[in-house]
């Protein structure tokens, strides 16, 4: 008498091992990002049974780096800083093939390659980009006598209005990014120029003091010397904020895009149109995950798949579903047709290589000192000297 029980048994734990392992290194702060990329990665499982996708969370650089040069990690999804770090190492491929072969330059916004561009050179493609946006309740605003902005100039003469009245502006970003930073972003992203602090990632002290980045700080002090903002004009988003929001409980709010699979059928909108004098003003946008390619991967055929099905339409329109919005233009054009997603976005199809968020575009050496100029200036202590101090102080 044959035991079929156990010969089954033998053929299913036969299955489990011939299955192509794949080894995955995940390292996002951000809570939303790990969301999305969780459930992409769950639906490849299901869609393809002879794949086993391993996720390792590494706890330092330096094991990270070693297991790189070893070819023991197939892909990694990391932040554009790290991305920067390993591409300069010579750690991470050149990603241009892969962008031809998925079309991200015809079927996604510029931002979506933007992210992960090194002068030439692709090394990440951006997950889920976020952008940066004011959202208001009218009737809440209305209560308040304060008619709701057509502008970003109107919407900061409503900061300006609640900051006076020591009324605090709640705002969501991702919980590695300082919210007292706000301000900063929106005058790096439309005073400097991005393009040329990315070619200086990891200069001598000479080539970062070229940059001349001091008008940014001196454009900051103005605002802050205006009223526009302080160091006390905004306090961290809770959960329940974006309700809030739209219950009419608060008028007014910032917050990074994901919040849009909240806004459905709600009466919130968001500030269309970023003009301010005549001149078009960007929103910066957070990227927390980018998908890159190991030199070393020894699976590189099937992470091409994987990075195709997460790009591939059919799963942007489940993302699509789920209340985000992508930066794919057929489903965007086809899913947001109404305010406010539809402004939304807008927004992330106008953004460009300098709306990345600006300290994704600085070494880790620069990020302490410049958010401690960006607070000390909120705080009234402006030197005129911000970025010689910060130069002097995070090169050697």
């Amino acid at each position: 008498m044959v035991n079929t029980t156990g010969c089954a048994k033998k053929e299913k734990l036969k299955s489990s091992e011939e299955k192509q392992k794949i080894n995955l290194y995940i390292d996002l702060k951000d809570k939303e990002s790990l969301e999305i990329i969780r459930s992409v990665l769950d639906e490849f499982n299901k869609e393809n049974n002879d794949k086993e996708l391993i996720i390792n969370n590494l706890a330092v650089d330096n094991k990270l780096e070693e297991d790189l040069i070893q070819g023991k990690l197939d892909m990694i999804i990391v932040c554009r800083k790290k991305m920067l770090t390993l591409s300069q190492k010579g750690l991470l491929s050149d990603m241009a093939p892969v962008h031809s072969n998925i079309k991200i330059n015809e079927k996604y916004y510029n931002i979506t390659s933007s992210y992960g561009r090194i002068g030439d050179k692709y090394f990440g493609i951006g997950l889920m980009p976020s952008s940066i946006e004011i959202l208001y309740n009218t009737e809440a605003l209305k209560k308040l006598n304060l008619e709701p902005p057509k502008n970003i100039k109107e919407a900061m003469e409503i900061v300006k209005k609640l900051n006076a009245a020591e009324t605090k502006i709640p705002v969501k970003l991702p919980e590695e990014i300082d919210i007292k930073l706000l301000p900063a972003a929106f005058i790096f992203t439309n005073v400097a120029n991005m393009e040329k602090v990315q070619e200086a990632y990891g200069a001598s002290k000479e080539g970062y003091l070229k940059l001349q980045l001091q008008p940014v700080f001196d454009a900051l002090n103005t605002l802050i010397k205006d009223g526009y903002a302080n160091a006390d004009t905004f306090e961290v988003a809770t959960d329940s904020t974006v309700e809030r929001l739209i219950n009419g409980d608060i008028p007014i709010m910032v917050a990074d895009s994901t919040v849009s699979k909240k806004l459905k059928d709600s009466k919130v909108e968001v500030v269309k149109e970023f003009t301010m004098d005549d001149k078009k003003i960007k929103n910066p946008v957070i990227c927390s995950g980018l998908v890159c390619i190991p030199a070393n991967s020894k699976n590189e055929e099937t992470v091409n798949d994987i990075i195709k099905f997460i790009f591939d339409d059919k799963t942007q329109e489940k993302l699509a579903d789920m209340g985000y919005i992508t930066t794919n233009k057929e489903v965007n054009k086809k899913k947001w047709t109404e305010s406010p997603n539809k402004d939304i976005a807008l927004h992330l199809e106008e953004a460009d290589a300098d709306s990345i968020f600006f300290l994704h575009n600085f070494p880790e050496e620069f990020e302490p000192n410049l958010e401690s100029a960006v607070i000390n200036i909120l705080e009234g202590k402006y030197t005129g000297k911000e970025w010689e101090e910060i130069v002097n102080k995070s090169t050697k």
